[in-house]
This record gives structure tokens, C-alpha cells and sequence, in this order.
């Protein structure tokens, strides 16, 4: 009650106005003060001016206070926080996460609606103890909204394994994510998700990976695995393995790179770093720099055939060396006209196919004026 002369026996709020005095000041004023009795009996003083706003005592000021921070007393319960959030999201426009929950029809139910009195002893008699701090509110079918039948307290990976975005498998009539059934079938998650999207289905997709086993290296009859010989030869087994790949005969391929030559079955095979290089014509196997001394080629020429894809008996020119070419009335072999001229014998061996004539096979060419064609 407001009153411009309040007088004896007028309440205001919780207080009753018994008498009006007045009282002086610290700087030599007066003012009125009224004496009032609070609902819980005590008495207090309040100024005139600040009657119409004084509604209690301090003491009841106070529990009043308390009461409005605490109307439950259950905020130190470890759910507090998630049955805040789960509102939020699905109530509060403003709320980050509302577009993902609320905005595209997930609810909160009744029970546990923040405008229920006992929405959080609700949640917290339904949901049970929360069993960690890592743990949160899952709904089990995503479709559906926060409701007793449908939550769960869950750990992170359960929570990952529950995203709608995540691929579900049927097999044999159960549906679990990818992750899950490659946890049970104890392969790779990458390698289950490939075989599914390959288009293979059914009990197919849990086939255990078979791993390919040691590598095994035969030389001179006797057989050991890849990291044996590695340790025998002293060469590492990343070397052997390329050196094989690279189709290097295994003698060869453990040998160590210090070793300039060495002697396999008799024969002498040099061990350069052209060894990764080899190259089989005729049934004869040996490395671009012996192919290159035995036909006179160089071994730049060689491995640009090689590079080029021709065939091994067109890179090596078997038996050209030896074709007779007469030029000005004498005859020699391509290779003999090459050292003679100063030419390499594929350049001369090009000028033949072009159809040039014999003196312009073996002249040096004039720049800027390139060979005619007849």
C-alpha cells in the first residue's frame, strides 16, 4: 500500500506502519522515520522516502533472496547442467545448437520441461546418477526428442556411434554403424568402409584382412627371408626389395653398393648404381652398361630407348652393328660408319629409314637447313 501521509495501522508489503517520529542526521537535518513491524515480528526503522519500496526486514529481505537463486537446491547435482542444455537447444532460439535441435523438431518432454516445477527432479529421478564427467544426454533413435524411453547417459564413442550422419550396415538382420562392427570384427574401420562402398554386402564385409606374409629370396639354392639377407649383405632390406622390383637377379640384388664387381655363377656382373637398370634381350640379362660396351651404343642412347618403350631387341639393335652400308663404293657395318663419322649409329640407323642417301648418311648436318626427303 502507497500512501502520500501514511498514518498508523497502513501495511506495505510484509510491513505494518506503528508510529511516525523523526530523528536527526549526521549533518544536523531532520527526517521522518517510520517505525514498522514485519510479519516475522521484528521491528525495524524506515525512512519516510523510502516507505512505498521497504517491503520486509532485512531478515526475511535475505531468506527471500535465497529462495529465488535456490527453488530446488539440486544445482549441485552432476545432470544439472545437462537437463539445462538439453533445454535450451530445443527451446532457445538464441542458443547455438537451437537450428540442430529445436529448429528441426526435437522437443523436450513435458516431464522434464524447464517450466515444470519438478522438471530436474524429474530428469534426475529418470535419468539416474550421471556416471561421469564425460558423459551427456543421448537419444537413442535421433528422430525422437529428450523423453524417459528414448535417453540414455552416454560416453563420447557412444555418442560418435549414434550420429545420424553415420553409416549404418545391416547384416543378417542387425543395423549397426561401421565403427561398431568393425571394433567387433577386428579390422580397420577404413578397410570395412571401403569393401561397402566397393558394393560388397552380407557377411563378406567381415572377412579378416589377410596379411601377406615374409618375403622369401632364393640365391645360389638357398632360400631366406628379405631381412635375413638384409642382415647377411649388409644391405638394407628397403634396397633389396626395390632391387628386386626392378627386376635386378637376386645375386645382384643383396649385394652391397661398396662392392664394384662381383663374381655370380662365374661370370663377372659390374655392381654400379645402374644395377636397378637391368635389361633382357635374347634371352641374356645384364645391366644397360654392359649392353651398352657389347653393342657399342652409348647408355644414354640405351636407356632412352628403354624410356621411350621399345622393345628390348630394337633397344639393344641386335645384329644392326653388323649390316653392311657401302657408301662412296665401300662397305662397312653401321658401327664401323658411326666411329668413323663421328655419328651415333641410331642417328645414322634414323637417316636410313628416312630413305637419305648414302653420302648424307654419315655427313654432319648443317644447322638450320634440315635434310630433304626423297
Amino acid at each position: 500500500m502507497e500512501s502520500v501521509n501514511p498514518k498508523p495501522g497502513d501495511v506495505f508489503g510484509k510491513l505494518t506502519l506503528l508510529a511516525i517520529g523523526s530523528q536527526r542526521k549526521e549533518n544536523g537535518h531532520y527526517e521522518l522515520v517510520c517505525v514498522c513491524r514485519c510479519d516475522c515480528g521484528e521491528q525495524i526503522g524506515v525512512a519516510r522516502y523510502q516507505l512505498a519500496k521497504r517491503t520486509m526486514c532485512f531478515t526475511c529481505a535475505e531468506a527471500e533472496r535465497r529462495r529465488k537463486i535456490a527453488t530446488h537446491g539440486l544445482h549441485s547435482q552432476p545432470g544439472y547442467y545437462s537437463w539445462i542444455k538439453i533445454n535450451c537447444r530445443c527451446l532457445d532460439p538464441n542458443d547455438t545448437a537451437f537450428a540442430r535441435y529445436g529448429g528441426r523438431g526435437i522437443t523436450v518432454c513435458e516431464r522434464w520441461h524447464r517450466e515444470n516445477p519438478d522438471g530436474l527432479k524429474n530428469f534426475l529421478a529418470d535419468m539416474g546418477p550421471k556416471p561421469g564427467s564425460k558423459f551427456s544426454v543421448d537419444r537413442i533413435d535421433n528422430s525422437r526428442g529428450y523423453e524417459p524411453t528414448n535417453c540414455r547417459w552416454a560416453s563420447p564413442k557412444t555418442q560418435q556411434n549414434n550420429r545420424r550422419n553415420n553409416i549404418q550396415i545391416t547384416i543378417d538382420g542387425v543395423t549397426k554403424p561401421v565403427s561398431v562392427w568393425a571394433t567387433e570384427a577386428g579390422i580397420k574401420r577404413a578397410a570395412l568402409l571401403s569393401r561397402y562402398q566397393s558394393g560388397t554386402r552380407g557377411a563378406d564385409l567381415l572377412t579378416p584382412t589377410q596379411k601377406a606374409g615374409p618375403r622369401l629370396v632364393t640365391v645360389n639354392g638357398e632360400t631366406k627371408q628379405l631381412h635375413e639377407w638384409a642382415a647377411i649383405s649388409g644391405v638394407s632390406a628397403n634396397a633389396i626389395r626395390l632391387r628386386l622390383d626392378n627386376g635386378t637377379p637376386p645375386e645382384i640384388a643383396i649385394a652391397a653398393k661398396s662392392d664394384r664387381s662381383k663374381r655370380v655363377d662365374g661370370q663377372m656382373k659390374n655392381q654400379t648404381r645402374s644395377d636397378s637398370n637391368m635389361l633382357t634381350a635374347s634371352g641374356k640379362t645384364q645391366c644397360v652398361a654392359a649392353w651398352a660396351r657389347e653393342t657399342g651404343l652409348s647408355e644414354g642412347a640405351l636407356r632412352y630407348r628403354i624410356r621411350m618403350g621399345w622393345k628390348p631387341e630394337d633397344v639393344i639393335g641386335k645384329g644392326s652393328n653388323k649390316e653392311p652400308l657401302t657408301i662412296n663404293g665401300e662397305t662397312k657395318s653401321i658401327g664401323e660408319w658411326a666411329a668413323i663419322s663421328g655419328l651415333s649409329r641410331d642417328t645414322i640407323t634414323k637417316r636410313i629409314k628416312k630413305g637419305l642417301t648414302n653420302d648424307q648418311l654419315i655427313a654432319a648436318p648443317m644447322k638450320g637447313k634440315p635434310w630433304s626427303m626423297r
